[in-house]
């Protein structure tokens, strides 16, 4: 009886593809056809470093303070819509589906990790205030719920207000978040292994410098898991 219910639930009410927002008949899928057979995903060899394929790799060109970056999308077409709609307009419902692609990533690239604990990028408190939530803990809290890793929060703070990432360059970047996070007072990761949790990877500059705090404090092995990450133009490419 219940599937019964369930079925005219998902046609009266039909669940919305997170990706393109079409309408979805069978409630237990994470995306329609249409969008399951044109998400892009990383695929073939991938950098260890920075998670994008070997093409687009452009990680050796920059000092990055993290072990290795994973990801399961570019940062393209419907996941970018979708990511957006999650960071900026309130979807919060959208991090579990995210998230359930990310741990696919990471049990394909993670396997092996023993992991202490996952922690993630955070808010400066006034930006946390305005949206109410945290994207990059949601979706760090669905990773530790389904891999049992302990979660910890406010490991590492960020202390200064930046601009926007977006629309800036590499070098920008880079120089828009030094400086900007510090670890908790006295924290000591001595010999700790650490997932890094974050929405989206563009240049490894705010992954990079969260890293950098992380070692600072004793962390022996930080490595980061994002739900996309960007394709980065490179000299010769137009």
């Amino acid at each position: 009886m219940a599937d019964v219910i369930d079925a005219a639930s998902a046609v009266v009410w039909p669940k919305r593809c997170m990706f393109c927002g079409g309408a979805m008949f069978e409630n237990s899928r994470l995306t329609c056809d249409r969008c399951r057979d044109s998400l892009p995903f990383v695929n073939g060899k991938v950098c260890s470093k920075c998670g994008r394929g070997k093409s687009e790799c452009t990680c050796s060109s920059a000092t990055l303070y993290y072990d290795k970056a994973v990801a399961p999308f570019y940062f393209e077409t419907g996941v970018k819509k979708c990511i957006h709609a999650l960071k900026f307009r309130s979807h919060t419902e959208f991090a579990d589906p995210l998230g359930e692609y990310m741990l696919k990533a990471f049990n394909e690239h993670y396997n092996e990790e023993a992991f202490d604990f996952i922690t993630y990028v955070p808010l400066h408190p006034d930006d946390l205030k305005l949206r109410g939530y945290n994207q990059s803990r949601l979706l760090a809290e669905y990773i530790s719920d389904k891999t049992k890793i302990p979660l910890k929060a406010n490991i590492i703070n960020k202390i200064y207000r930046t601009q926007k990432q977006s629309g800036t360059s590499p070098m920008e970047r880079f120089g828009n978040v030094f400086g900007v996070f510090e670890t908790a007072k006295g924290l000591d990761l001595s010999g700790m292994n650490i997932l890094l949790v974050d929405d989206i990877e563009t240049t490894g500059s705010t992954l990079s410098e969260c890293g950098k705090m992380l070692f600072l404090a004793g962390a022996q092995r930080v490595c980061c898991l994002s739900a996309a990450v960007t394709k980065l133009k490179k000299k010769g490419r137009n």
